[in-house]
């Protein structure tokens, strides 16, 4: 079996990736973003979308644990409120809980304290805030400094809910800059929305842990907006999951696989946990082992 990692800005509109490749993310547009991404997966050896080498290794992974990552960056198209966007799980039909999750979640909730799920549902999710569940979340100012009413000129012309196979590259650099393939987390410039803002000393030092217990209130997360005059980066990583075998190490070790009845493993950013009607995509990520 080999792993075959797809992604776009709805589950239905997915383009097998080149992963590892930091250079090149792919480019897509949904309905509430616009943005690139990249996926990388430590000792990667599976499918590419032209039959060419897999990339193996990365620098990225030398003196960290972690297995896989997740990098997106973009703007959003009008103002987001940062209790209305999340980050994490779906599936699209039941899962058979192996025994001992708890033990998982539990551990997942000591990470990301505002982590929640409904994994026995006919179409389960496990899902956290955005503002919480990111590793790193960084945000700068747009090339031109305009509005997004002034910017629209300039955004890639390109259908909603498509992926920019055909759209000329610079196009997005235009609307979105360069494309920054490594990134930290800043919280002082996701505060940030003006230089005058707030002061940078007291935020410029505070760590990921720390923003996730600030925005751990629902009340906090509401007070903060994501807007669409900014590009914004996310990255999620994990060192618990090993892609390439579907093979899970957290707290108990055992076979994804078997107990996801054929489903791969879909990683999604929308506007509300559950989905469904009246919920907007942002991407969605598959992993998924198919043969060669």
């Amino acid at each position: 079996m080999f792993l075959k990692v797809s992604a776009g800005p709805t589950k239905d509109s997915l383009r097998v990736l080149r992963v590892n490749d930091e250079s090149h993310p792919i480019e897509f547009d949904s309905s509430l973003f616009t943005g690139r991404l990249v996926v990388r997966i430590r000792d990667f050896a599976g499918i590419t979308p032209n039959g060419t080498e897999p990339i193996r290794q990365l620098d990225y992974f030398n003196n960290v644990s972690r297995r896989f990552s997740i990098q997106v960056e973009g703007r959003f198209k009008r103002p987001v409120s940062g209790n209305d966007l999340f980050f994490g799980n779906d599936f699209d039909q039941p899962v058979k809980v192996p025994k001992g999750a708890n033990v998982g979640f539990r551990i997942a909730q000591m990470i990301d304290p505002a982590v929640f799920y409904d994994i026995r549902s006919e179409k389960p999710w496990i899902m956290s805030p955005v503002l919480c569940s990111m590793n790193v979340i960084d945000a700068w100012s747009p090339p031109s400094n305009t509005t997004a009413a002034q910017d629209e000129s300039s955004a890639p012309t390109i259908s909603s809910t498509s992926i920019a196979t055909t759209t000329d590259p610079s196009t997005f650099s235009s609307f979105l800059g360069p494309w920054q393939p490594r990134v930290d987390d800043n919280l002082y410039n996701i505060l940030k929305t003006r230089e005058e803002d707030i002061p940078a000393d007291n935020f410029n030092h505070q760590s990921a842990r720390w923003r996730r217990n600030h925005f751990l209130s629902a009340e906090v997360r509401n007070s903060f907006v994501f807007s669409s005059d900014r590009v914004y980066a996310f990255e999620f990583y994990a060192p618990f999951m090993d892609f390439n075998t579907f093979h899970l190490r957290m707290g108990l070790s055992f076979d994804v696989a078997k107990h996801l009845k054929g489903q791969p493993v879909r990683y999604t950013c929308r506007t509300k946990p559950e989905g469904g009607d009246g919920s907007e995509n942002m991407f969605s990520v598959e992993f998924e082992l198919v043969n060669g």
